[in-house]
């Protein structure tokens, strides 16, 4: 069956062997590369998020320092 509609679709298309619509291969994106020490967008990303996963690991870890000292200090006045 597919076979004549293949001839079909040949003869209604002479130049056009494999059907009415010729199959297209994606081609790969050419993305510019990005010059020796420059980051690429994901890369910029990547060291803002872990930039802020630090910061914030610091403010939690001053802010748990604070509150242990905190509470040692209303112990002992107590």
């Amino acid at each position: 069956m597919l076979a004549v509609s293949r001839k079909a679709s040949t003869m209604a298309l002479p130049n056009a062997p494999e059907g009415l619509w010729p199959r297209q291969v994606p081609r790969r994106k050419h993305l510019p590369l990005p010059h020796p020490g420059q980051l690429t967008d994901f890369e910029q990303k990547l060291v803002v998020q872990i930039y802020n996963s630090i910061v914030a690991s610091k403010d939690l870890t001053a802010m748990l320092h604070s509150s242990a000292s905190h509470l040692h200090h209303t112990q002992h006045v107590n």
